[in-house]
């Protein structure tokens, strides 16, 4: 995650870190003993992950208005 304005340079180079350690073994194997759930390949992307979270934006509004929840 990034702020919005981060230039598109900082954003590849900390998408290529994150995906760097993502294919690491021993880190996910560190995770994996910790019950984390990484993410899929699909979601390793800059735009992957803003379309996953788009996604699941629009499941939680849509869960949240099939039971009734009003934000304040």
């Amino acid at each position: 995650m990034a702020t919005g304005g981060t230039p598109e340079a900082a954003i590849r180079t900390l998408a290529a870190a994150a995906n760097a350690a993502l294919a690491d073994p021993s880190y996910r194997e560190r995770q994996a003993e910790v019950g984390a759930q990484l993410s899929e390949p699909a979601v390793r992307s800059p735009a992957g992950l803003a379309a996953w979270l788009r996604e699941e934006r629009a499941l939680v509004r849509a869960t949240a208005q099939r039971a009734g929840i009003k934000g304040e």
